[in-house]
This record gives structure tokens, C-alpha cells and sequence, in this order.
């Protein structure tokens, strides 16, 4: 699988110029030195939404576990340094009924090891 161009506004914009001027996906592909189905996908999108611009991603998911439950992971931590995070993620399941995968209970992990220093450092 290739790596997605990174496609400027400006040239989103001459892409989407270009097409409405009755330019081919293909010639303009060729003009810009941009894979056919990038041009492709911007002008649909413009055709979609009446929007060339590239919309970044937003991350404001919200989060699976409250700060209770968080701490608790902390202490459960605390008590068993040696607890897997497949066996927090079960816990969790058990304790919380909150389904959270190794991946999340170890970003979580993160986060109260970055607070505890932070706490360290300030105190």
C-alpha cells in the first residue's frame, strides 16, 4: 500500500479549477505529476461537499474509562506491579463492565505514570 500525497490547498484548489474548465482527471493527474485516483478523490470531494480543503483529522473521542475508574487501574497496579494488561482489560470488563482493549489500558498506564512525575516534579 503506497503513502497518500500530500496535496497542498493551492493545488486542491488548481486540481478542482482545472476539472470545472473541463480538464481530464487523467491530464490533470499528468500536469501536476499527482496519481490519478488523488485527483479523483479531491475533485469528488468538491463535487460532495463544495470543499477542495484538506480538513484535519479531530481527536475528540471520548474517553472509555472515567478518573475513578483510571485510578483504580492505578492502584490495582500498585498492588500487583507484575499484572498483565490483558488481565486489567478483563478487570475492567468485570469490575466496570467497560469493554477497553491492552492498547487503551496501556495508554491509560501512560498517562497516570506522566501524571505521578508530574505530581513528583511539583511537589
Amino acid at each position: 500500500m503506497g503513502r497518500r500525497a500530500d496535496v497542498s490547498n493551492e493545488n486542491r484548489k488548481k486540481i478542482v479549477r482545472s476539472y470545472l474548465d473541463r480538464t481530464s482527471i487523467g491530464q490533470i493527474a499528468r500536469d501536476m505529476n499527482i496519481h490519478k485516483s488523488t485527483v479523483s478523490c479531491i475533485v469528488t470531494k468538491y463535487l460532495k461537499t463544495g470543499s477542495y480543503c484538506k480538513e484535519r483529522r479531530q481527536r475528540n473521542t471520548p474517553k472509555k474509562l472515567n478518573e475513578k475508574q483510571i485510578e483504580a487501574i492505578g492502584i490495582w497496579v500498585e498492588q500487583d506491579l507484575y499484572i498483565s494488561l490483558q488481565s486489567i482489560a478483563n478487570r475492567c470488563l468485570n469490575e466496570f463492565g467497560v469493554e477497553v482493549s491492552k492498547t487503551t489500558v496501556d495508554k491509560y498506564l501512560k498517562s497516570i505514570c506522566r501524571n505521578n512525575q508530574a505530581t513528583a516534579a511539583t511537589g
